[in-house]
C-alpha cells in the first residue's frame, strides 16, 4: 500500500543532530500538563524552538530553502488510539471566514524504534460542511470519528527516524503499536503560499527520493 496515493514522500534531508542531545522526552513529559495522560501535544515557535531542535540544523534546513519558523510536537503511548483522524487548517483571519486547508507538513520520528503507522482515509462521500475545532495546543482543525473512517484507508507508511513529506489536507491518524511515539511536525514560512498538495510536491521535487 505504501506510496500508492502518494501522499507521502520520504525527502533527502539529513537529520543528523537535528535534535539537541541534551533533550531527554521523560523528563520533557514530566513538567507537562500531559504527564499522566496517554497522549500530548505542545507547538514551538520561532526561538522556542532551539529548546529542543539545533539551530544548526534549522539553518541547514533553510539553506535547502525550507525556512521552518515553527513545529507542533506528538507524544504517544504504545498501543494508545486517538479516536478521531483529522485535517489540519490555517486559522482564518475572521472567525466568520472559512479556514483554509493546509498542505503539508514535515515529518520526523525522534524516538527509536518506530513502529506505528500515519495512515490516510477517504472522506470524499462524507458531508462536507464541518465544525472547526481547537487542539491542546490551540491550533485549528477538522475531524472525523475513526469509527467512521477506519474501513476507508487509502494509505498508510511507518515515519521513522527521516523526514516525510506528508499531506495534511486528507483525513490522517496514527495507528499505535508497541513503542511510544515522538514526532515533530515541521512548519514552513511558504506553507501558506503553495496551494495544494501537487505544488507542495513540485516544491520539495529535488529532495524527493
Amino acid at each position: 500500500m505504501e506510496g500508492k496515493t502518494n501522499l507521502w514522500y520520504e525527502l533527502k534531508i539529513s537529520v543528523e543532530n537535528a535534535v539537541r542531545s541534551d533533550f531527554d522526552t521523560d523528563n520533557f513529559l514530566e513538567k507537562t500538563k500531559f504527564s499522566d495522560k496517554p497522549a500530548g501535544i505542545w507547538k514551538f515557535q520561532d526561538e522556542e524552538m532551539y529548546s529542543i531542535l539545533n539551530q544548526e540544523w534549522i539553518y541547514y534546513l533553510k539553506q535547502c530553502n525550507i525556512p521552518v519558523t515553527s513545529f507542533m510536537m506528538f507524544y504517544r503511548q504504545p498501543n494508545y488510539q486517538h479516536p478521531e483522524a483529522h485535517i489540519d487548517v490555517h486559522r482564518p483571519a475572521k472567525p466568520t471566514d472559512v479556514p483554509l486547508l493546509s498542505v503539508f507538513g514535515l515529518n520526523l520520528v525522534i524516538s527509536k524504534n518506530d513502529d506505528s503507522y500515519m495512515s490516510w482515509y477517504d472522506v470524499s462521500d462524507f458531508e462536507k460542511s464541518k465544525e472547526m475545532s481547537k487542539t491542546l495546543a490551540d491550533t485549528p482543525y477538522l475531524s472525523w470519528p475513526m469509527s467512521e473512517v477506519q474501513n476507508k484507508e487509502i494509505d498508510r507508511v511507518i515515519i521513522g527516524n527521516r523526514i516525510v513529506l506528508v499531506n495534511v489536507g486528507v483525513p490522517h491518524n496514527v495507528i499505535m503499536n508497541n513503542n511510544e511515539r515522538w514526532l515533530i511536525s515541521l512548519r514552513c514560512r511558504n506553507s501558506a503560499g503553495l496551494k495544494n498538495w501537487d505544488e507542495a510536491i513540485n516544491y520539495f521535487s529535488k529532495y524527493i527520493k
